[in-house]
């Protein structure tokens, strides 16, 4: 066989490998917004849900988005009854 063709198909399959590689990589990033996505429609349904009863003004949207880029724990301690 030729080097240059032999260099040449080594080359291709290597790329071929890359693209493998990178489509897997991009499929599994999708899914991982997707489930992100969904679960942050999931704890905004559920926020609005416990807070619609106490405080209707804190189930806006907005509040909810400006507390989770501020204070992302502030679902840990939402709802917890403390007893000091």
């Amino acid at each position: 066989m030729n080097p240059l063709v032999y260099d040449r198909l080594k080359r291709e399959e290597k790329i071929e490998k890359i693209l493998n590689k990178e489509a897997a990589l991009t499929a599994l990033l999708r899914e991982r917004r997707l489930e992100k996505f969904a679960a942050q429609l999931q704890r905004e349904e559920l926020v609005e849900q416990q807070t619609v009863e106490i405080y209707p003004q804190l189930a806006c949207s907005w509040y909810i988005k400006g507390l989770d880029f501020c204070a992302p724990h502030w679902r840990n301690h939402y709802g917890s009854r403390r007893r000091y």
